[in-house]
């Protein structure tokens, strides 16, 4: 079609017909406008169609990381349910030396079962900066309130490695306890001694107040997550 155009131009200056051939011109460079307008319009549906199929794909890493999450979250939860007996059990004064023997009790405050999150769909979204809908409920979810889940896990390890390093540097039967070798002491501060249960009360409320609290609105955030993404998805 430029070559028409080109060949009817030659012909109006031929003939000094300059009010045509300004006709002629400006269509010629509309004709250029147009394509160039529609190449650049193709290569934009292009690049949208590759970013909208690489979100696909990250939608699918965070619905397999949800499901993980789902799974831990409920593993901690039940570990703690099956523990809290034994918190209350020192609360109420009920815990035997024979299970403070066989180490139950003292356990409580040495060890901490934390999240430990898989957010590698969440990373790989972030670097797409996307401002969708789901996007933004993703990010609330892997973002803000997780934020919090960490905040509180913080508290709990830092009061951990605390109370560990009191009994170290406090009390002389630290090492056998470390090393399960029966210590009288030992016994008598787990089952009697009244700064142990203080430290119990201290880490019940941080478990069961804030940390449990905290993993079943999560654990509900995550599941309806897992509706709008499949719903995306469908």
């Amino acid at each position: 079609m430029i070559s028409i155009f080109r060949k009817s131009r030659q012909n109006l200056l031929a003939n000094n017909r300059l009010r045509k051939y300004l006709t002629y011109a400006i269509g010629e460079i509309a004709l250029v406008v147009i394509g160039i307008l529609i190449a650049v319009t193709l290569n934009n549906l292009n690049d949208q169609r590759k970013q909208d199929e690489k979100l696909e794909a990250i939608y699918s890493r965070i619905l397999i990381d949800t499901d993980k999450n789902i799974e831990r979250i409920d593993e901690i939860i039940s570990y703690y349910e099956k523990e809290e007996s034994l918190f209350n059990d020192i609360i109420n004064d009920t815990l035997t030396e024979e299970l403070i023997k066989n180490g139950y009790g003292s356990q409580l405050l040495a060890y901490f079962l934390n999240l430990s999150i898989e957010s590698t769909g969440y990373e790989q979204l972030k670097s797409m900066n996307s401002d969708d809908e789901l996007s933004i409920q993703i990010t609330e979810v892997y973002g803000s309130r997780l934020e919090q889940i960490e905040i509180i896990e913080k508290t709990i390890i830092s009061n951990t490695e605390s109370n560990l390093k009191q009994w170290r540097d406090k009390y002389p039967w630290f090492a056998d306890w470390i090393l399960d070798i029966p210590n009288e002491e030992a016994t008598l501060y787990f089952t009697k001694n009244q700064e142990f249960k203080n430290k119990i009360v201290y880490r019940y409320l941080q478990v069961y107040q804030n940390y449990v609290r905290f993993l079943r609105r999560l654990k509900s955030a995550l599941e309806d997550l897992k509706v709008q993404i499949k719903t995306k998805k469908d």
